[in-house]
């Protein structure tokens, strides 16, 4: 059914996420059990701050399809921005059951350790995530973060210096090494949060 609604996708893209909700709706009416409307609905919602409802197309997506990792790893970060840690450590869990090598989900079950105080298993995700390669440079800055809050003042400071040795490789890696940076050596900090920008 989307491919016949290319206003939709198009929307989308161009970030007009309310005309995309439009379009989506008229879909979802057509054919309610179309998964990737339910999904692109989410997309759309996410893009107008719209977190309850986000919430809700994800849930009506893995209804759908109930063995899809990325459908728990979005419903997860929407669940993060609500501030629901521990359903979004659930669906984290669920996202890696899936796709043990989905990076993108450990990082993120990672810092919803942060947030439920469970140091310990944060620094462990933070680590798989380090040796698996092709992360944000950031995490060493957010390893470095949990190192310090288990009182490992070496490791700590190990890895703060990592983040800011290492070339940010994301817009993320960018800010984050930008912040570590803005005390101590301001001028640097703003050609980081340049180049964040560009």
């Amino acid at each position: 059914m989307l491919g016949r609604s290319p206003t939709a996708t198009a929307a989308l893209a161009n970030q007009e996420y309310g005309e995309a909700l439009q379009h989506l709706r008229l879909l979802r009416r057509n054919d309610p059990l179309d998964p990737a409307v339910w999904f692109l609905s989410g997309n759309a919602n996410v893009g107008l701050g719209r977190l309850s409802e986000t919430n809700a197309c994800y849930t009506t997506f893995l209804d759908l399809i109930p063995n899809s990792h990325l459908g728990f790893f979005y419903r997860g970060r929407c669940r993060f921005e609500q501030e629901d840690w521990v359903g979004a450590h659930a669906d984290f869990n669920n996202a890696l059951k899936l796709k043990p090598d989905f990076t993108a989900a450990l990082l993120n079950r990672g810092l919803v350790r942060q947030k439920l105080g469970r140091f310990a298993a944060a620094e462990s995700d933070f680590s798989k995530a380090i040796d698996a390669g092709k992360v944000s440079t950031r995490v060493y800055f957010l390893r470095s973060q949990v190192r310090q809050q288990m009182g490992d003042t070496d490791g700590a400071r190990a890895d703060w210096q990592q983040g800011l040795d290492a070339t940010p490789n994301d817009e993320q890696a960018w800010i984050a090494r930008g912040t570590a940076l803005a005390r101590r050596a301001p001028r640097e900090a703003l050609r980081d949060f340049d180049a964040a920008l560009a």
